[in-house]
């Protein structure tokens, strides 16, 4: 796989660019979105140095980033913000961050494409969930933080429609989960007919 490193460079200095006025806002508006910013900064330079180690390809980067960036515009208040119907903006970061992460964690593992890897990435967005799930518990119940951010369990919705937010937690790996299946659904369809052309 060939690597455009131009393009790599300006997708990271556009999500370095929009992290920044996240965090300026965050902190000008004391938010509780200044530590998400702040590790946001962090796993954006990771994705970074391992794109550059790794066989991955530029739209699982992009996809990667742009799940931060959708977690991090929390700064905005979009996760007080239903989508649609009873589906809050938190579930829509859920879903898309399982889906992105699964491609990027497939093809950090597997850099010759092989099928058999696709459940490994499913696991790693797995376990990577269940970590952000129980640092939202130590927050809200050692901390006192309940309203946003990566150490608060549950969204900014301003009213209770259902299970969705009542049973958060659980709806929130459910989610990654769904995401994440349906990435490898995608992968699987696209490597095999990228394999047997003819086939299709």
């Amino acid at each position: 796989m060939r690597k455009n490193q131009k393009l790599r460079g300006i997708i990271f200095i556009i999500s370095f660019f929009i992290l920044a006025v996240f965090t300026v806002i965050s902190v000008i508006q004391k938010h509780n979105f200044v530590p998400d910013n702040v590790l946001g900064f962090l796993l954006i330079g990771l994705v970074y140095l391992v794109q550059k180690r790794s066989r991955v390809s530029d739209l699982s980067i992009i996809l990667v980033n742009l799940s931060l960036l959708m977690h991090t515009s929390g700064t905005l208040g979009l996760y007080g913000k239903f989508v649609v119907s009873i589906i809050g903006f938190d579930k829509l970061v859920h879903i898309f961050a399982g889906f992105a992460v699964t491609i990027f964690s497939f093809q950090v593992i597997s850099e010759e494409r092989r099928l058999f890897f696709i459940p490994f990435a499913i696991l790693v967005v797995l376990g990577l969930g269940a970590v952000i799930e129980i640092n939202e518990y130590i927050g809200t119940r050692y901390f006192g933080i309940n309203n946003g951010g990566m150490f608060a369990i549950g969204d900014e919705l301003p009213e209770m429609k259902s299970d969705l937010q009542k049973y958060d937690t659980y709806w929130d790996m459910m989610f990654n989960l769904f995401g994440s299946v349906l990435s490898g659904i995608c992968l699987t369809a696209y490597y095999r007919i990228k394999q047997n052309p003819k086939s299709s």
